[in-house]
């Protein structure tokens, strides 16, 4: 039985716009949630065929994320057992969704479930000479990274890049962040140069994450030096880049070097938080 009640939230509106191929697509949900609360508060459980009718796959996805933002597993879990059932087929998006908010809740089975089923649609899309776009490539490689598995995250990355899809921004964040979180520091190096050399100019996120990697890893000279390539490449550090550095250098018991980026990081006016007040304290 499907159990779920369908609300607006006073601070959103119905309407709702999701991003799709590249492409902005506005759906009207209204006439579609207005008929299944109503369904609903009258105790009617929509049958499967009604279900499908009322709604395609955009919007079971987007309604499968909203419970999911509401900590609602089982009726996310539930909607999408009615999505199949009503042979309303899930995309590779559905599965992102499925995965994120798995886990995201802790349930990591369900997640890495989610994230082989949208592997398996992903390679019979391109057996079917169906070419995936770099949104899509992105979320399969954010999953995997999720679930630890950065060799086969890697590996579709290269099968990206030879089929000749341009890698994003984000697509290298990724993969950076995934890498230094595992220790894994060398190789986050080794992608932020392809980046460079596929002529992606990486931001200040993505120095971020290497720049706290060395950090964890207590290499707080590896650390500077890529704080000044990223000042020197254009690219301003900003609180996070200095609380990082001056975490670090505490951590080291190099006082004198916080204190001094604590005062270049005051003087360009950026405001301290509690991380870089916190690891002063602590460091004295």
């Amino acid at each position: 039985m499907l159990k779920m009640q369908i609300t607006a939230s006073p601070k959103h509106d119905r309407r709702s716009k999701t991003k799709k191929n590249d492409t902005h697509v506005e759906m009207n949900l209204e006439d579609a949630l207005d008929s299944l609360d109503r369904m609903l508060r009258m105790h009617q459980i929509p049958s499967v065929v009604v279900f499908n009718q009322l709604l395609d796959v955009v919007t079971m996805s987007t309604l499968i994320k909203g419970f999911f933002l509401e900590g609602k597993v089982d009726e996310a879990a539930e909607c999408f057992r009615k999505m199949i059932k009503g042979g309303c087929k899930p995309d590779v998006f559905t599965y992102k969704i499925l995965h994120n908010g798995n886990c995201k809740m802790g349930y990591s089975v369900a997640a890495i479930q989610a994230n082989d089923r949208a592997l398996d649609l992903f390679f019979k899309m391109t057996r079917k000479g169906i070419i995936p776009n770099a949104v899509t490539y992105t979320t399969l490689i954010r999953g995997l990274c999720m679930i630890g598995e950065l060799k086969e995250a890697m590996r579709l990355f290269d099968g990206m890049v030879n089929r000749n899809i341009s890698p994003t921004v984000h697509t290298f964040i990724v993969l950076v962040d995934a890498h230094c979180i595992e220790g894994m520091v060398v190789k986050a190096q080794d992608v932020l140069k392809r980046m460079v050399q596929q002529g992606v100019k990486p931001d200040t996120a993505t120095y971020n994450s290497l720049i706290d990697g060395y950090c964890l890893r207590g290499e707080i000279d590896e650390a500077r030096k890529l704080l000044d390539t990223m000042i020197n490449n254009g690219c301003e550090s900003d609180v996070y880049s200095c609380s990082t550095m001056i975490s670090g250098y505490c951590k080291k018991r190099m006082i004198n070097e916080a204190l001094r980026l604590f005062e270049e990081m005051t003087s360009k006016g950026l405001v301290p938080n509690v991380v870089t007040y916190g690891s002063l304290i602590a460091g004295l």
